[in-house]
């Protein structure tokens, strides 16, 4: 008797948490654009990450490699075969726009090589001097998240050994979702 409450209680459980999840995807997976790899991406990549975050990306077939191989080694569960097929999607549909020709001089920090694009207002600095540690100007210029969002992101920075102040973290989300706005949906 113990065993069938428990067995109908977990089915229960699995259907109140699975439909919600299922339509969730249908929705999201409608969203990527058509082309071969369209469905490995809508399923795989939405098991543990919302397809937003994936498309507002834009990455070379290099960086999306890298990505995806990052992705396995952390043990996102496809195959080698479906991870190809992946980044080549990733790559036709979400690569970097065209960017401008470099500058002549090298600039003397990652933060002197990023500043002629980030628009002056307050949480610039710090931005200047904690993200561009690790990132390039094309995780600004290419990602436009809310200031909710921009928080979700700077917080997992700080679960991954960033050490940030709460009153850093407010004035780069602050700045992001100023400066880079989301873009407005079609």
């Amino acid at each position: 008797m113990i065993r069938m409450k428990f067995l109908v209680f977990s089915l229960f459980f699995m259907l109140l948490l699975g439909i919600p999840a299922w339509a969730l995807f249908q929705d999201s997976a409608a969203d990527l654009p058509e082309g071969e790899g369209k469905q490995l991406v809508g399923s795989l990549c939405a098991q543990c990450h919302n397809l937003g975050t994936v498309t507002s990306r834009r990455k070379s077939k290099q960086e999306w490699a890298e990505t995806v191989e990052d992705m396995l080694a952390r043990g996102a569960g496809f195959s080698p075969e479906e991870a190809e097929k992946m980044v080549d999607y990733l790559a036709q549909h979400f690569s970097p726009q065209p960017s401008t020709p470099p500058a002549t001089a090298a600039p003397a920090s990652p933060a002197a090589a990023n500043a002629f694009m980030l628009p002056d207002a307050p949480g610039k600095e710090v931005l200047e001097n904690k993200c561009f540690q690790c990132h390039s100007e094309n995780m600004w210029r290419d990602l436009r998240l809310s200031k909710r969002d921009w928080e979700a992101v700077v917080y997992r920075m700080v679960g991954r050994g960033a050490v940030w102040s709460e009153e850093e973290i407010e004035a780069m989300s602050r700045y992001l979702s100023t400066a880079f706005p989301p873009a407005i949906a079609r």
